[in-house]
């Protein structure tokens, strides 16, 4: 994926506890290897949507949820199930991993794996 064509957009979700997550964890561990750690949700395609108020809110940049009702409301029930869960005690409070971690992670694994075409410049 980090050497794909493909952009698709990552979901970030703010939620009612005004956490934020990656909705979409696999392409934001591809931009992360394709960019590296320096990247910012700016240089990327993707849209938010916000829980803290009574209705969602969703901000969509340079059109990453497509231009249709069906799509936007997808994309907010995609966000509700993780809401839902978060709800439900899915994820303690404290739960926390740096970016800079979890690339070293990625890039340590898969060099155990093989892939010699990995290099963490953060070492």
């Amino acid at each position: 994926m980090c050497k794909s064509d493909c952009l698709r957009a990552v979901r970030f979700v703010i939620t009612k506890d005004e956490r934020i997550w990656s909705d979409n964890t696999h392409w934001t561990l591809a931009y992360i290897l394709k960019y590296d750690v320096d990247v910012t949700v700016l240089d990327i395609p993707m849209y938010i949507v916000d829980f803290r108020e009574e209705a969602p809110i969703i901000f969509d940049k340079n059109g990453a949820v497509f231009d249709s009702l069906f799509d936007i409301k997808s994309s907010i029930a995609s966000a509700q199930r993780i809401q839902e869960r978060i709800d439900k005690g899915w994820r303690p409070l404290n739960l926390s991993y740096k970016i800079i971690n979890l690339k070293t992670d990625i890039c340590n694994l898969l060099i155990e794996e093989g892939n010699n075409n990995v290099q963490d410049k953060n070492k």
